[in-house]
């Protein structure tokens, strides 16, 4: 894509691998599906997409969602805590979402 050449990084792609439970033993065999996906899906004159194989979608979708569970977490609750806040204060909703980043934000020093 870049024309750059870059060593893959086996650790991230053992991480996602892990997700859908690709042995040690079986990551080579499904790395070479993935490519003769890909291969195919370029050979037709198509991108190679997410959707083109279910279980890299799977275990990519698995992955990020763990690697932002935190934030999610937080963005819960704020909106949680911003609406009982403005439930029991008359403020406006500008003003409950910006008491709540700085109280996020203080908290995350911590």
């Amino acid at each position: 894509m870049t024309g750059e050449n870059r060593a893959p990084d086996e650790r991230f792609m053992r991480s996602v691998e892990e997700k859908i439970k690709v042995s040690e033993s079986g990551k080579q065999s499904f790395r070479q599906e993935v490519i003769r996906k890909a291969m195919v899906a370029f050979k037709a004159g198509e991108k190679f997409r997410l959707a083109s194989h279910a279980r890299v979608r799977e275990a990519i979708e698995q992955y990020l969602f763990e690697e932002r569970r935190d934030v999610l977490r937080l963005v819960t609750s704020t909106t949680r805590r911003t609406r009982r806040r403005a439930r029991r204060y008359p403020w406006c909703r500008s003003a409950s979402w910006e008491s709540m980043g700085t109280t996020s934000t203080v908290r995350k020093r911590r």
